[in-house]
């Protein structure tokens, strides 16, 4: 008899976020690499996009399946994901709508009337998912990476990942860190 032995999966607090997550937003056709439902990580998307000392570059690696990601924005994401949102990376709710540039009241009254975010907004909720996948995958930890996205860092002047994430430019820093950290490359 030919017995297929399966590693048990533990569902993880990450796991429970997300799936009440999915609720105001399509994960699973973001993330578009055929994972398991659970899944939201990082895949190499081309692994020939390396920088000079052969390193892949942040741009190599694709969180999320960019067609699907312009759907959602076009679509709205509701202002109330913010609190599973929070609950995901481990700060309150004001703390995670400073990240995404809104006011703290702003976001509880347009929460309470089930209003979609403000295009900046949900594009950074996008940054902050795709970020937080590629933290997860690097450290191969929820708590190591949450950890590390909240903790201040030299070398972005004093701002956790999560601040400097608030712009495109920050983003693309970060990235470059969490490769830099995964691949052992120079940042």
């Amino acid at each position: 008899m030919n017995a297929q032995t399966v590693a048990p999966y533990f569902v993880t607090q990450r796991d429970k976020t997300l799936s009440s997550l999915r609720q105001f937003i399509d994960i699973d056709a973001l993330n578009g690499l055929g994972k398991p439902p659970a899944f939201l990580g990082v895949q190499e998307a081309n692994p020939w996009s390396r920088d000079d000392l052969g390193f892949p570059t942040a741009s190599a690696l694709a969180a999320f399946n960019s067609e699907k990601a312009v759907s959602i924005l076009r679509q709205g994401i509701s202002s109330r994901a913010i609190e599973p949102l929070s609950d995901l990376f481990g700060v309150g709710k004001g703390d995670f709508a400073a990240y995404l540039d809104l006011d703290r009241t702003t976001a509880l009254r347009r929460a309470n009337k089930d209003q979609a975010l403000p295009m900046h907004a949900a594009e950074g909720v996008l940054r902050l998912l795709e970020l937080e996948a590629m933290a997860t995958d690097t450290f191969e930890s929820d708590d190591a990476a949450h950890g590390w996205l909240r903790r201040p860092h030299a070398m972005l002047e004093g701002e956790c990942p999560l601040e400097a994430a608030k712009t495109s430019f920050g983003t693309r820093r970060v990235k470059d860190m969490l490769v830099a950290i995964k691949y052992g490359g120079v940042v």
